[in-house]
């Protein structure tokens, strides 16, 4: 059984040590505590503390990143490197480099900081699922520069999945991948 909760550090703990407590006691298996990769530490001492362990091999606490790759080492792995947020701006410098359809952005890969601000905006793409047709049919709707931009931005999107195709494999779309495959994965499959 899969339970999230959100919200702020300190008010969190009592409901993960209770929810920790009862799944221990009812022994459901391993327990998966996923938390952003600077708090794993914390995490795990805080839990091991209040619930008074001194250790267990059930209590797993991970960051998504690891827990992605458990899921395609028990499911499959997704073929390519990982790109990091470095990787991911090279890789769209080259893209608007490389396209040759764009308008507003055609030589904005040369201005200081515009491949990073580039991307970033592809990763929040990517991470809210919006795809190169959604970018065009959005500009579609739009008139004017803010038109040229969405297609100059689907340009770049286009230019970026062909160049990591294969080759490289970006880190949000593997959570994507990841929550597609979680099913296969054995440890989560009622998760």
């Amino acid at each position: 059984m899969l339970r999230a909760y959100t919200g702020e550090n300190h008010l969190l703990s009592d409901a993960l040590l209770s929810e920790a407590a009862r799944a221990l006691a009812a022994d459901e298996g391993d327990i998966y505590v996923v938390v952003p990769r600077q708090l794993t530490l914390l995490t795990e001492r805080t839990l091991l503390s209040g619930l008074k362990l001194r250790g267990s091999f059930r209590l797993r606490v991970i960051a998504p990143a690891r827990l992605c790759a458990e899921i395609f080492a028990a499911a499959g792995g997704l073929g390519g490197v990982r790109v990091d947020e470095r990787g991911r701006v090279m890789l769209v410098r080259r893209a608007l480099r490389e396209s040759e359809g764009l308008s507003v952005y055609r030589n904005a890969w040369r201005r200081r900081g515009f491949a990073e601000k580039c991307a970033r905006q592809l990763e929040t793409f990517l991470q809210g699922g919006v795809t190169v047709e959604d970018l065009r049919a959005c500009a579609e709707g739009c008139g004017g520069v803010q038109a040229a931009k969405l297609r100059d931005l689907a340009e770049v999107m286009s230019g970026y999945l062909a160049l990591i195709a294969g080759q490289y494999q970006d880190g949000e779309m593997e959570l994507v991948a990841a929550a597609e495959r979680v099913h296969a994965a054995g440890f989560a499959r009622d998760a």
